[in-house]
């Protein structure tokens, strides 16, 4: 008895408490793998595990919205399956993803998303979500595309531009994709790298991969004109190696680029893109050799889920470029906030999830593929030094990496659905009905938490929040989000496109208005 309430009770105490929106001084308490308490002097039952995390920050644990485990392409089979992949995020402190299930042209997405539940349930180390790949048109893929949304948790679907014959989308059908996601209130995703041109999409629009100066300032450009309808992702190897001299260790699509990593970190910083990934794609050097001789049947993909973390952190904190809040932001807020998962996960913060990490910011390590935790043997950050490393990471309740030391537990894990109609995406043109309901759809979190406040803003305060805490220690907030009333949908119009005259422009012709990323939170602790 007295094991299972240290593995259910715990209490992190003395640190310091950093959400998107500011840095706290607080104590965490967790009980069943909900964050139940915060604030200083808390009241808490026996059998309590306690870590002292004096000196450390608390942090919500990443989010990385775009990876491919047990994945099979061009004639290889991912070096990551789901348990392999999963432990190695949780080792660098991500403590959710987001996968892709990709049907091949004319198959069922049901039955692609199927086939990918199936590989994945039973081994996922921590919480997972899936993107639907949407590789063909027709009205059944369209009444599939809604069953998924409604009846089995997915709010995003990918299309290609590129990969011609096996994923691309001609104009046609992805104006189709793009107003059936608008209808459902689903979140079009994009591969934006060298097909047809978008000349105008009629919806929310998250276009992934940012790899190149163009596309991200194209991205930010739009961002300025339409608001969070135009979001931007872009890929932690962009950000920590420069590609001089490439390699087929470093072949992915889209291809890396040399002297884009400020660049970056940059627009980032000042919240022109919004996100940052792995797309961890692994394979072994034995399997890059599939393409010696023609660079063209390399298997595309690197490694990143475990180092995005602590990457972003040297790149963007370290470097001085950005404040913990803003990498919080776009490490695991975000994300959050986009996919619809907030504030269930992507903030510290009453009746969230307790996906936490305790994360010391002096301590470096050096990055190798002799130490990670992946199935690849081959790391494209080989040697880096970087500051930031997860002390512990707690995932749901449970402490998985303790002091430094992993330990994951395959199939603990569970799939998590996204809702419809997310805040971020959706709220410009929503309306508070007269009676003053919302429609909750807050998944698993407490009754308690008030719903009745939209969180929208999009700014990140420098200075330390300020908020009520009540005698007896607890911290007062409200992490909610305005849901649109039922039946009522927001069909926002958009004009982005990504076109090759942004590579003949010298500069940006709009004017954009630097709001840093994040959100603040509308409770008033926060």
């Amino acid at each position: 008895i007295i094991f299972q309430s240290s593995q259910n009770r715990l209490l992190i105490k003395n640190g310091q408490i950093v959400n998107a929106d500011g840095i706290i001084d607080a104590d965490v308490y967790v009980e069943d793998g909900i964050i139940r308490q915060l604030g200083r002097n808390l009241i808490i039952p026996g059998g309590t595990r306690i870590i002292d995390a004096r000196g450390l920050y608390v942090l919500p644990g990443g989010i990385d919205p775009h990876t491919h485990m047990e994945f099979e392409f061009m004639g290889a089979k991912t070096a990551d399956d789901f348990y392999q992949g999963t432990k190695a995020a949780i080792a660098g402190g991500t403590t959710m993803i987001m996968d892709f299930a990709m049907p091949k042209k004319g198959e069922s997405l049901i039955e692609a998303f199927n086939e990918w539940r199936n590989k994945a349930d039973g081994k996922v180390c921590c919480d997972y979500a899936l993107h639907v790949g949407v590789t063909w048109w027709s009205e059944q893929v369209k009444k599939e595309m809604e069953d998924l949304c409604n009846n089995h948790g997915v709010n995003s679907f990918k299309m290609f531009m590129a990969y011609k014959e096996l994923y691309m989308l001609n104009d046609s059908e992805l104006y189709c994709v793009f107003t059936a996601c608008k209808d459902l209130g689903a979140i079009p995703m994009v591969h934006a790298e060298n097909g047809h041109l978008i000349e105008e999409v009629k919806s929310p629009i998250y276009v992934d991969a940012v790899t190149s100066k163009a596309a991200a300032n194209m991205v930010a450009c739009h961002r300025t004109n339409n608001g969070p309808m135009v979001m931007g992702a872009t890929m932690v190897s962009s950000l920590g190696i420069d590609v001089s001299s490439p390699s087929p260790s470093t072949v992915t699509s889209p291809p890396l680029r040399s002297h884009t990593s400020l660049h970056l970190i940059q627009l980032l910083t000042n919240g022109d893109l919004q996100v940052t990934a792995s797309d961890n794609c692994t394979f072994n050097v034995e399997q890059k050799e599939l393409g010696k001789g023609d660079f063209t049947k390399i298997p595309n993909g690197v490694n990143g889920v475990e180092d995005r973390m602590s990457i972003v952190w040297e790149k963007g904190v370290e470097s001085g470029a950005m404040s913990p809040p803003q990498f919080v932001a776009i490490t695991s807020t975000n994300a959050a906030k986009i996919f619809n998962l907030y504030p269930r996960k992507g903030c510290i913060a009453i009746g969230s999830d307790a996906d936490i990490l305790v994360w010391n910011n002096k301590k470096t390590r050096t990055i190798s593929a002799k130490t990670h935790h992946h199935g690849c043997d081959t790391n494209i950050f080989e040697g880096l030094e970087v500051h930031g490393v997860p002390e512990y990471v707690i995932v749901n309740g449970r402490v998985c990496v303790d002091d430094g030391e992993l330990k994951a537990v395959q199939g603990f894990g569970h799939f998590i659905e996204t809702p419809l109609f997310p805040s971020y995406v959706y709220s410009e043109s929503f309306q508070e009905p007269e009676n003053g309901e919302t429609k909750d759809q807050l998944d698993g979190i407490n009754e308690g938490l008030d719903a009745s406040h939209s969180s929208q803003s999009l700014s990140v305060r420098s200075s330390s929040p300020q908020g009520s805490i009540f005698g007896d220690g607890q911290v007062s907030m409200s992490t909610g989000r305005a849901m649109r009333p039922e039946g009522q949908r927001n069909l926002q119009d958009s004009t982005f496109s990504i076109s090759s005259e942004l590579d003949e422009s010298g500069h940006r012709s709009c004017i954009r208005v630097r709001n840093p990323p994040g959100g603040k939170s509308s409770g008033g602790f926060w």
